[in-house]
């Protein structure tokens, strides 16, 4: 079975109106973290429509989501929060590709793991199970349908 992400996934509390308004929707919630599906065209739109450039990891090392305005788009929902990571998954009959990248402050924090990320985000893991299964991150296997609309508004910024 397929399993395809790309994730924000943000420490601590958080502000949901605000969120709604950036069009970051909780798919998965398990304290200290929450989940927003978040792809390449979100983020490319956010940082063009706000005019901002930059990234958060070191070139080459993220096939993730990279631009610098996710770190803004992080203060601006959570401002108390620690940190945050962004993740990405690529697996297909249990092969594949993770990575994972945390920012803590305004520091890169290079982990080799989806599961180092939320360890340093605060999840222990319980029961005998990983992080991963712990906070359920099974169950979230593609992008939600409402990313979908990004390809449309990124195109209409010419990007």
């Amino acid at each position: 079975m397929a399993h395809h992400i790309n994730a924000l996934v943000i420490a601590g509390p958080y502000d949901p109106e605000r969120a709604l308004a950036l069009d970051l929707r909780p798919q998965l919630a398990h304290p200290p973290v929450t989940l927003f599906a978040i792809d390449h065209r979100y983020a490319a739109y956010w940082q063009a429509r706000r005019g901002r450039s930059g990234v958060l990891f070191p070139s080459d090392t993220s096939p993730a989501p990279d631009q610098a305005v996710l770190a803004d788009l992080v203060r601006e929902i959570a401002p108390t929060s620690p940190g945050f990571a962004v993740i990405y998954t690529e697996y297909f009959g249990g092969d594949g590709e993770q990575w994972a990248g945390v920012i803590e402050g305004d520091a890169y924090v290079p982990v080799g793991s989806v599961n180092e990320a939320l360890r340093r985000l605060g999840v222990i893991a319980t029961d005998g199970r990983d992080e991963w299964d712990t906070i359920g991150l099974a169950s979230f296997r593609a992008p939600p349908e409402h990313l979908a609309r990004y390809v449309e508004l990124l195109a209409e910024l010419g990007g």
